[in-house]
């Protein structure tokens, strides 16, 4: 029997990665793939050891798992990593980064296809 909720999850990261995403460089170090990425956000709330609530947003990209392929091995993001974008001839460098609560990257689809990695700009390219 066919899993109708996978065959909907599939449709809709086809559908995503046809109409919602950019292509963008994922790089560590001196290897670097060519992706097709969705920017997102992540809302995130800490409290600091003083009882200090801080929120702030982060940039997300989401990727398809499979894509994610450096020096011929599909990888999972690690910390330090650098994601490029270039929108209107103008260069942005992000940094993958930890969340204290979720990790540097999560699953976004309930059949571990599409990668949410949390990142922050380092460079804006002016």
């Amino acid at each position: 029997m066919t899993d109708l909720l996978q065959q909907g999850s599939d449709w809709l990261q086809s559908m995503r990665t046809q109409y919602a995403t950019q292509s963008v460089v994922y790089k560590r170090g001196p290897d670097r793939v060519t992706l097709n990425a969705t920017k997102g956000k992540s809302h995130i709330e800490v409290e600091d050891d003083y009882g200090t609530r801080i929120e702030t947003e982060i940039t997300d990209f989401l990727v398809t798992a499979s894509d994610l392929v450096l020096n011929e091995q599909t990888t999972r993001p690690q910390v330090g990593d650098k994601i490029e974008e270039t929108i209107d001839g103008v260069t942005r460098i992000y940094e993958v980064m930890p969340i204290v609560a979720e990790g540097h990257w999560r699953w976004s689809d309930s059949f571990n296809k599409t990668l949410r990695i949390h990142t922050k700009m380092i460079d804006d390219g002016v």
